[in-house]
């Protein structure tokens, strides 16, 4: 596996020094001086132990806070060079050799912390230019207060001069090469594999506050940033326990969901997955949907704040491409039609396309087989999906179904090809008409002891100021 490593920095910090000494050979270019070496984002590979490392070298950053147009090419740059991965980023370096976090560094923590990654793309911090002195690590007792406010994953401090002794270029080289392999340990796909460019369009208030940039140059980068392929979103619902989890696992070809069973899962719990499938980015919301035909007054009050979350984090994300029904492979019961209805009707107005995974086939000769049984009956139901698959997620620790595995994940793939290839306009609303509508589809599941309209205005009031909450819950409530 390839580990992608960005090193970033002020101009003069000895990010291609720092390269030369990860790669042991001289790859990069290296200036005599604090002058700009690196003209252009560049890319060198290397070995390091066994590590296979892509390591992009920025252009050197200097002051963002003049205004001027010169000030703005570095963070083109790395604009420019971030819309072209087609790869996930799994670490940033971080370079200074300030004998502080100066302002330029503060900025840049921010601009690929904040505004590119959210804080999901490990930052570690590399001191450089200290081999002169007396000890290397004092830096760290002298700002580790400040230091540990930015949450950076680690640091290093070292020397990049061929001229200090051996026994500190050699513990330089080993602080970068120990970082190195901890993030190659940790890769999950649980966190964005590349910048979110869908969000970077609302980034004007972080390139002014935390990244130094004038409001002038905030609006051209953040104008730049609409230039970009919109990810995909998709929410993948079901009852608990039929192997959502397992599908983002397949998918992943990584164990990054965990697999409780169901046991622990509440209705409309959601947990959001950004994935690199080849070379596409999809971003999926594993949701908990109803295991009965109805549900409970005491469960639907519970649902009320996990409802107001699932809604924010889809507006906050442009709103949803398809919807990814997820059964398992017995009989199709009265609880499928109650979920599909949710989602379908509830969360997407009968807008957002649905597809329909079968999961837990592995035992059948042919997976498919199961469709062709079923499918009459679900069109009973009502249930209409624009494809299908039937497939196993069963884990691949067990022995001899390692060909179905295989085959289920191409047909996922393909799936999610077909249905989000163009990912035109998804579908977004207004968000209090979307919480009432998605809350007033799920209250008619409740049979016995619907809650009130006060009690469901107190709930909401949890997560809402008091006027929203009195609107929704009318809505709610409120017989049409």
């Amino acid at each position: 596996m390839i580990l992608t490593l960005l090193i970033v920095g002020e101009t003069g910090a000895g990010k291609s020094s720092l390269i030369n000494k990860l790669a042991n050979q001289d790859l990069a270019r290296v200036s005599s001086g604090a002058t700009l070496c690196t003209e252009s984002w560049s890319e060198y590979r290397f070995q390091v132990n066994s590590i296979e490392v892509h390591a992009y070298d920025s252009v050197g950053f200097g002051s963002a806070c003049t205004g001027s147009s010169s000030s703005l090419i570095p963070y083109e740059a790395a604009l420019d060079m971030l819309r072209s991965f087609k790869i996930r980023v799994d670490l940033v370096f971080l370079c200074t050799k300030r004998d502080k976090l100066s302002p330029i560094t503060q900025h840049l923590y921010h601009f690929f912390n904040d505004f590119f990654f959210n804080g999901t793309v490990p930052i570690s911090l590399i001191v450089t230019h200290r081999g002169e002195k007396r000890s290397m690590d004092d830096w760290w007792s002298q700002h580790q207060d400040q230091i540990k406010s930015y949450g950076f994953a680690g640091h290093a401090f070292i020397t990049i001069s061929h001229k200090s002794a051996a026994v500190r270029r050699k513990q330089s080289k080993e602080s970068v090469v120990m970082l190195l392999s901890t993030s190659y340990k940790r890769r999950t796909l649980d966190k964005p594999a590349v910048p979110l460019f869908d969000r970077l369009t609302n980034g004007t208030d972080v390139l002014t506050k935390k990244c130094g940039l004038s409001p002038r140059n905030a609006l051209f980068l953040t104008r730049k940033a609409n230039l970009h392929i919109r990810i995909p979103n998709i929410v993948l619902f079901g009852a608990a326990g039929v192997g959502k989890s397992s599908v983002i696992n397949l998918i992943a070809e990584e164990k990054i969901a965990g697999t409780s069973g169901g046991a622990d899962a509440c209705t409309l719990d959601s947990t959001e997955y950004r994935l690199n499938v080849e070379e596409s980015c999809l971003r999926i919301f594993d949701t908990v949907g109803l295991n009965s035909p109805d549900i409970g007054g005491g469960d639907y009050v519970d649902a009320i704040q996990k409802a107001i979350t699932l809604i924010k984090m889809l507006k906050r994300v442009g709103g949803v491409d398809l919807l990814l029904f997820c059964i398992d492979g017995g009989r199709v019961l009265t609880h499928h039609q109650t979920n599909y209805n949710l989602f379908w009707e509830g969360l997407g107005h009968k807008k957002i396309p649905v597809a329909i995974l079968v999961t837990r086939l592995e035992h059948e000769k042919e997976m498919e087989k199961w469709w062709t049984k079923n499918a009459e009956f679900l069109a009973k139901l009502k249930i209409k999906c624009e494809a299908h698959a039937c497939i196993t997620t069963i884990s691949e620790d067990v022995e001899g179904y390692g060909a179905k595995r295989d085959e289920s994940r191409q047909r996922v793939l393909e799936l999610l090809k077909e249905k989000v290839k163009d990912c035109g306009e998804p579908f977004i609303m207004d968000s209090d008409e979307w919480l009432s509508g998605f809350l007033k589809k799920m209250r008619s599941f409740v049979k016995k002891e619907r809650p009130s309209k006060r009690i469901v205005q107190q709930e909401l009031r949890k997560g809402l100021s008091k006027g929203r909450a009195e609107d929704i819950a009318k809505a709610v409530c409120d017989r049409a």
